[in-house]
């Protein structure tokens, strides 16, 4: 049996389309895992910072709440002191 030179370009070319196809396939897998990888990355950065901003907020919160409930108990001579005008200032 002879291989002729256009059968031999033909197995060539077939062969390089496989090869070419399955390198391609293989980039577009490897594609849409950083991709999933990327988007579990980016959702618990952003609850990371949904959670640190909700504390950071509590405790804002919870600082205000200590000054009206000093402001409340001490009555406004507490609010006259130099350390309250520094406060303010």
């Amino acid at each position: 049996m002879r291989i002729t030179t256009s059968s031999a370009v033909a197995l060539l070319v077939g062969l390089c389309t496989a090869l070419i196809g399955l390198g391609l396939y293989r980039e577009a897998q490897l594609r849409n895992a950083e991709i999933r990888t990327a988007e579990s990355e980016a959702s618990n950065l952003a609850r990371s910072l949904l959670q640190h901003a909700e504390e950071s907020i509590e405790l804002a919160d919870t600082a205000l709440i200590g000054i009206v409930h000093r402001l409340e108990s001490d009555g406004l001579a507490r609010r006259r002191s130099p350390a309250c005008k520094a406060f303010s200032t």
